[in-house]
């Protein structure tokens, strides 16, 4: 074998090293899987980064509505009030009050719903959370929304909510796991649980038709540090000329530790 040749190929084998150290850094999306790449305080400091950036969501419409990353963002048309509230395990806002004075709550994936604007105006603190809240140029009907109700709007994802660990008392959310990508289910959860405090409630109220496995893997993964209950209800309603009527599910996690 020549020198050139030997030159060559030791040139190759260089190449080839680099590109499987590079490859890796290109095909991970998220900081929490660059485990093999990044030391530790890299990972956090990346993630520190990520908290700072506005989540941004591609805006769309059609027949039914706006929608948020392909995501239906829900309103009163969708859903009424009174529908939402019953889905969520109460027998009207009244006794939702009752239920949450004196304590924080947050509401994932709210879109336009007036379910958070109600709680406000009778007292309780709470604050509602969608991708497309932070976004700039918004069709004026969204614009409307987070204008009238900024002071408690918090730009975030089901996946990643911007508040500290145990933070809340109770965490709701009314069609939104039926709505997101099946991937980002158990992740939305954990987070949601992971701002929830200690002796706090998740209470999430969705369509499905695989409930049984959900439940499963969230007592397998949970363990004893969680409390789940089930229940359904049914509600009709108008939408659009439409006559709707449709089970509910509810799930409710007691966070114990």
């Amino acid at each position: 074998m020549t020198t050139q040749n030997k030159i060559t190929i030791r040139c190759l084998i260089l190449l080839c090293s680099a590109f499987m150290v590079v490859a890796p850094l290109n095909s991970f999306a998220r900081p929490f899987e660059c485990t093999k790449i990044f030391q530790k305080n890299q990972i956090l400091q990346i993630e520190k980064q990520e908290a700072k950036q506005k989540p941004l969501a591609v805006i769309s419409t059609s027949e039914i509505g706006f929608h948020a990353n392909e995501v239906l963002i829900t309103s009163g048309a969708h859903y009424p009030l009174s529908t939402v509230v019953k889905f969520l395990g109460f027998n009207g806002i009244s006794q939702m009050v009752g239920a949450f004075k004196g304590e924080s709550v947050l509401s994932v994936g709210e879109g336009l719903s007036p379910l958070v604007p109600s709680l406000v105006s009778n007292g309780i603190n709470a604050t509602a959370l969608d991708i497309w809240y932070g976004n700039d140029n918004l069709p004026p009907e969204l614009q409307k929304y987070v204008t009238n109700h900024q002071s408690y709007l918090l730009a975030g994802s089901s996946d990643h909510i911007p508040l500290p660990d145990k933070s809340v008392k109770f965490v709701l959310s009314h069609g939104l796991i039926n709505n997101i990508p099946g991937e980002l289910i158990l992740p939305s959860i954990a987070e949601m649980l992971r701002v929830t405090s200690i002796n706090g409630q998740v209470r999430m109220a969705f369509c499905c038709t695989k409930l049984d496995d959900l439940l499963r893997s969230l007592r397998e993964k949970y363990k004893n540090t969680v409390s789940i209950k089930h229940q359904f209800f049914r509600d009709k309603w108008r939408f659009q000329d439409r006559k709707i009527e449709i089970r509910s599910e509810l799930v409710i996690i007691n966070r114990l530790e």
